[in-house]
């Protein structure tokens, strides 16, 4: 069931494939890779964020070492939530399980530049 429903996703059917994910969570809710599939199409599909953020801390939660669910768990953090420090948390743990990444470290020094940013907003300095 999962196969299928990422299947649907990389083809864009993101409303077939949020079903085909939540089918197999049904069947099996200990299925790491089903919610991270379910987090990241909810992403994509830029619905609730809240439910993909809790979709991808259910991964998180089943697989404490999955790069793929801590990174994309800080992509909505970052992307949709703009709770930076809780992205460059999750990014952080990424580069910890992967530190041969490329991608992280950029993903991690946007979301720190992104916090710092914050920081002097709310402190008004210029």
């Amino acid at each position: 069931m999962t196969e299928r429903a990422y299947t649907l996703a990389r083809e864009g059917k993101l409303g077939e494939a949020i079903a085909a994910f939540r089918d197999a969570l049904g069947a099996n809710p200990a299925n790491a890779l089903a919610w991270i599939g379910l987090g990241l199409t909810l992403y994509d599909a830029q619905g609730n964020p809240d439910e993909a953020i809790r979709a991808l801390r259910e991964a998180v939660a089943l697989e404490p070492t999955n790069v793929a669910a801590w990174r994309g768990l800080g992509l909505v953090l970052d992307f949709r939530k703009r709770d930076y420090p809780a992205a460059v948390e999750c990014f952080e743990r990424c580069l910890e399980l992967a530190p041969g990444s490329v991608e992280i470290p950029q993903l991690l020094g946007a979301a720190r530049a992104k916090r710092l940013v914050g920081i002097y907003r709310a402190l008004d300095l210029r």
